[in-house]
């Protein structure tokens, strides 16, 4: 009799040990992670075309962040254009043989926000009238000429306006909280009786690498620190 109690008593071991591996298989088909979104989306490729992506950085600070396309969604994660947020997520694997064929195979969802911040390159979000071009102050313009501006639109990557003759486009490939980097800038080719201003302005442009906003003035600098542009803001 008492072996055979002995034998019995093997059946609650036996129950937890496959009670243990099938919770520890669970836990590790989720788990949750911090990430950082951009707050500004970018252009990314899909298969059926062009979308935007979120830009995500994976980790608890954003000091040196690494900016990688986010190509799924996370339900219950609302995107605010001008805020970075922090968020923990939690992402599921899902059952491979289930899967549609345009799925990731993975799940996201929100678990909370753990902060936001206001994101200062969103104070270039308006119209700008030229002030002055090498530090010279622009006064009056040729008759059929109007004062340069410039429009940021950072949910978009561009800045457009006019050089004071000729409207213009350009596409912005990198912009830090204090540096920029335009590229290729497209516009009209009117020919207006005064270009020394439009041909000055489009010369400068690139040359500028540098910004700040203060006092509603946008200044721009090229690399050695000297002004190139600076424009105040329009009401």
């Amino acid at each position: 009799m008492k072996a055979s109690k002995k034998t019995n008593n093997r059946y609650p071991i036996i129950i937890m040990i496959f009670a243990s591996i099938f919770i520890t298989e669970s836990c590790n088909s989720e788990k949750n992670d911090i990430y950082w979104v951009n707050s500004i989306k970018s252009d990314c490729p899909d298969s059926q075309g062009q979308m935007n992506c979120l830009l995500v950085h994976k980790g608890t600070t954003k000091e040196a962040p690494q900016w990688e396309l986010f190509y799924s969604t996370i339900e219950g994660f609302t995107f605010e254009p001008g805020y970075f947020q922090k968020i923990e997520i939690k992402q599921e694997h899902l059952d491979k043989d289930n899967l549609a064929a345009d799925t990731t195979g993975h799940k996201y969802s929100l678990v909370h926000v753990l902060e936001k911040q206001k994101d200062s390159r969103f104070a270039l979000n308006s119209k700008w009238v030229l002030k002055s071009i090498n530090g010279n102050v622009i006064g009056s313009v040729g008759p059929d000429n109007q004062i340069p501006t410039m429009e940021f639109k950072l949910s978009e990557w561009r800045v457009f306006g006019t050089n004071g003759c000729n409207n213009y486009s350009a596409g912005i490939e990198n912009i830090t909280f204090d540096s920029i980097r335009f590229g290729l800038m497209m516009s009209t080719k009117k020919m207006c009786l005064e270009m020394t201003i439009p041909d000055s302005f489009d010369r400068v442009l690139f040359n500028s690498v540098n910004y700040q906003v203060k006092d509603h003035l946008l200044i721009f600098t090229d690399v050695n620190g000297k002004e190139t542009l600076s424009f105040k803001k329009v009401d």
